[in-house]
């Protein structure tokens, strides 16, 4: 069977209603030069039904691949099992509820071939409420970022600094290689910060291709992991604390080059996260907050790193 050029990994969880549009939108592209693994999460309203069907018509091409008992889940427990058994040279993930543009594969191809030393490239997405009663969508932004090639850590600072900017799963092309060499995606993280954890891990260690052009649209609706997990604040905050705290950690490897900035700006979300989660919205005097706060902060050696971090011994509310 000849190895495709790209592999278009497709994970889903009881998206059924939206499948057709996103696989239907792969075949509609320019080139087809590709595979489809359509991951299942586990999903329990027919979707994985579905995925066996497309296998069943296309078996040269598409793949289903079901949860086994001893599977990970989560987002990025499945798109890591499409990862393992892609066979293309470069990586496409389009998630089950978003649609590609018809020249989406042709050109970030390209990009990447005239980038050879660039790990992945992104784009934009338009977003589009999966009801139109809703709204009429927008353009995600780009600015203040260019057409070009970024260096570490230029581009991890920019996310970090904007999450509107930071690329969407369905608008990036990634090297296998590169993406297998990070270590693929943190599974710790199954609905939200999926993608942050890993742009963070590529963009660190690789140079990335940044492309102004829009390549797809992202779907708005309720059942969407964002949607379901905005709504339970608690839960958000959790899982806030959970990925800045290992972005910390996982920063410590870096010489100081690379690592410095990216570092200042986490220290100051780990704090603040850490700080809200402390008082829950509650007062509390300076002593007792420092008693609280110190040790899960000090934890880390970036807070114990640079003598600035010591302000942290001031009343609440002086960082």
């Amino acid at each position: 069977m000849p190895v495709p050029a790209i592999s278009v990994i497709i994970p889903f969880l009881n998206m059924r209603r939206f499948l057709a549009d996103a696989v239907e939108s792969v075949y509609a592209q320019t080139v087809s030069d590709w595979e489809i693994l359509l991951v299942d999460d586990g999903s329990d309203d027919g979707g994985a039904e579905a995925a066996q069907e497309y296998a069943r018509r296309d078996p040269a091409r598409v793949h289903a691949l079901l949860p086994g008992p001893d599977d990970a889940h989560g987002a990025s427990a499945a798109r890591n099992r499409g990862l393992r058994i892609a066979r293309g040279e470069y990586i496409g993930f389009l998630d089950a509820d978003d649609i590609w543009l018809p020249d989406k594969l042709e050109r970030q191809y390209k990009v990447l071939e005239e980038s050879p030393r660039s790990a992945m490239t992104f784009a934009r997405v338009h977003y589009f409420f999966d009801n139109p009663a809703e709204g009429e969508g927008w353009d995600q932004p780009f600015a203040p970022l260019e057409d070009r090639i970024y260096d570490p850590p230029e581009l991890t600072v920019a996310f970090l600094r904007d999450a509107n900017i930071y690329p969407c799963p369905t608008a990036t092309l990634i090297r296998r290689s590169a993406l297998l060499s990070a270590g693929g995606f943190e599974e710790r993280f199954r609905k939200v910060r999926t993608d942050m954890a890993v742009w963070a891990k590529l963009s660190l260690n690789f140079p990335v291709r940044a492309d102004s052009a829009f390549v797809a649209r992202y779907r708005q609706h309720g059942q969407s992991s964002v949607a379901l997990l905005f709504s339970d604040p608690a839960a958000h905050q959790k899982n806030e604390l959970e990925f800045w705290s290992w972005l910390l950690g996982y920063l410590d490897r870096f010489p100081d080059s690379i690592r410095r900035e990216p570092e200042a700006l986490t220290c100051r979300q780990v704090l603040r996260l850490i700080q809200a989660d402390v008082t829950k919205g509650k007062s509390m005097g300076a002593l007792a907050w420092r008693r609280a706060v110190l040790p899960r902060v000090l934890r880390f050696p970036a807070f114990r790193r640079e003598a600035r971090w010591l302000r942290m011994l001031l009343p609440r509310g002086s960082i």
